[in-house]
């Protein structure tokens, strides 16, 4: 009803119910059908899933180069996951031209924003010396945002390779006691994550064999 009465919010997240995300049986018509409203009244999240819908095909032809325009606009307009999402489409070439400079930008963007995993990508890239001057001290503020911030196995992965900084002293100072709580917490956190899964895995699984 707040849809149909020009909210855009609601436009976007009933949307995002049809997408089958929700216990709403799956339908991709009305999806686009009202993320299409709030993308139409300046809404960024709903270019963002606009982005998404021609990414993974939902109701609509998978199409690279129209997904990236809609991420692109959410981009512009500050929308951290778009930003990310944007940046390894330029690093890849996915619907838009490979360009590594302007991926760099925009990793930089969404990672101020919030978005961990772009905040790992470039702890990676300056760690490994990626395209980038090599800088252990710029991946080490990286690496540290995702671990202060992040979930999932990009924690884990960002705990071992601060962890890895401090144990070897790249950054300037060696911390082998630092690093050892690092890889501690990085074992107890993949664990934890683990038997998070555990259920949803199996419940794929039944679904599956069903």
């Amino acid at each position: 009803m707040a849809a149909a009465q020009g909210h855009s919010d609601a436009a976007k997240l009933a949307g995002l119910m049809y997408t089958g995300n929700s216990s709403i049986e799956q339908d991709y018509p009305k999806a686009i059908g009202w993320l299409s409203v709030a993308a139409q009244q300046d809404n960024p999240d709903a270019w963002f899933f606009m982005g998404q819908a021609y990414s993974k095909g939902w109701g609509v032809p998978r199409d690279t180069v129209e997904a990236a325009r809609w991420f692109l606009r959410a981009a512009e307009r500050g929308h951290s996951y778009a930003q990310g999402i944007l940046a390894t489409r330029y690093e890849k070439g996915q619907g838009v031209p490979a360009d590594f400079q302007e991926a760099l930008r925009w990793y930089q963007d969404a990672a101020r924003g919030g978005h961990f995993p772009s905040a790992f990508r470039l702890g990676c890239l300056y760690g490994e010396g990626d395209r980038v001057d090599q800088n252990y001290t710029e991946a080490q503020g990286w690496f540290e945002q995702v671990v202060c911030r992040g979930v999932g196995p990009e924690k884990v992965h960002a705990m071992i390779r601060l962890g890895s900084i401090h144990h070897r002293g790249l950054a300037g100072v060696e911390d082998p006691a630092k690093a050892a709580d690092l890889y501690e917490r990085a074992h107890k956190y993949a664990v934890h994550f683990a038997k998070q899964l555990i259920p949803l895995t199996q419940k794929h699984v039944d679904q599956i064999t069903q």
